[in-house]
């Protein structure tokens, strides 16, 4: 019953969301907003902000775990001449530490060091007891962004793994979009994201002599994992910001058929409170 009701929650946020950024199809970006998530960073500038919230979400994860979780999520970043830190906004994604060795008008390029896939362990998880941990996976690799006017295409691709022996390759593609409607900034984000077999068999893989006998021996393959995800946010005061996210992700086979999953589909709704330094 508990997760009829989420579910349905889920979906009249997702809905919500939409809609606000429907509104605001025909309506031109502002320019003059403060918080354009989707352009590249200043020389030696930064950010720092901290999200406080709450949402409500499904992992792909067999998990007993409740659906509504707290978050509280440090963000931040800095660029010092080309070489910069960086952790995702609301509509963006990962962390990241890298060097820019070319950029125009329109383009940067950069070598990243960033973390493709985050662990995967039994901790705080009973439906995963006793399976060995599958630490993060930490890559190394080349990121290539387009700017347009409040838009960004972004490519990553990552041949090397610095975490684990199984290299692998991993890929990604993403299109963000932003909008400004009356005093709220609106975006929309897709996403596509090769995972190599490698690196898949290390994360879903499973060995009954390694993982405990209630984990069917399995192989994973490689797949490509979709995701979107729409936001909106409003400056309460010059300090405060109040945000809404919508969050939704198809998993490959590769990924669904693994004994440590349940499910195809991971989803998130919610909302934080933002403070800004």
């Amino acid at each position: 019953m508990k997760k009829s009701f989420n579910k349905k929650l889920c979906s009249a946020l997702v809905i919500s969301v939409l809609s606000t950024i429907g509104m605001s199809s025909n309506v031109l970006a502002d320019e003059e907003h403060n918080d354009d998530i989707y352009a590249p960073m200043p020389k030696n500038a930064g950010y720092f902000d901290v999200a406080f919230g709450v949402g409500i979400g499904e992992s792909v994860l067999k998990t007993e775990d409740d659906d509504v979780y707290l978050n509280i999520h440090p963000r931040f970043g800095y660029r010092w001449d080309n070489l910069f830190l960086e952790t995702g906004k609301l509509g963006q994604r990962g962390v990241g530490i890298g060097y820019n060795f070319y950029e125009n008008n329109n383009w940067e390029i950069d070598a990243l060091l960033h973390m493709s896939h985050p662990q995967i362990s039994d901790e705080d998880n009973d439906a995963l007891k006793g399976i060995r941990e599958r630490e993060g996976d930490g890559r190394l690799g080349l990121r290539a962004t387009r700017y347009f006017d409040n838009a960004q295409l972004r490519f990553i691709v990552s041949p090397k793994s610095v975490s684990h022996g199984d290299d692998g390759v991993y890929a990604g593609v993403w299109y963000g979009k932003q909008w400004r409607y009356n005093d709220w900034d609106l975006h929309a984000n897709l996403g596509a994201e090769y995972f190599s077999e490698e690196i898949l068999e290390h994360f879903y893989g499973t060995d009954p002599l390694l993982d405990g006998e209630g984990f069917a021996a399995y192989t994973a393959d490689s797949g490509v994992v979709l995701s979107a995800q729409v936001g909106a946010s409003y400056d309460i005061t010059e300090n405060w910001r109040f945000e809404l996210y919508a969050n939704l992700a198809k998993v490959p086979d590769a990924i669904a058929d693994s004994p440590l999953t349940d499910d195809d589909m991971q989803n998130a709704v919610g909302f934080n409170f933002v403070y800004r330094f």
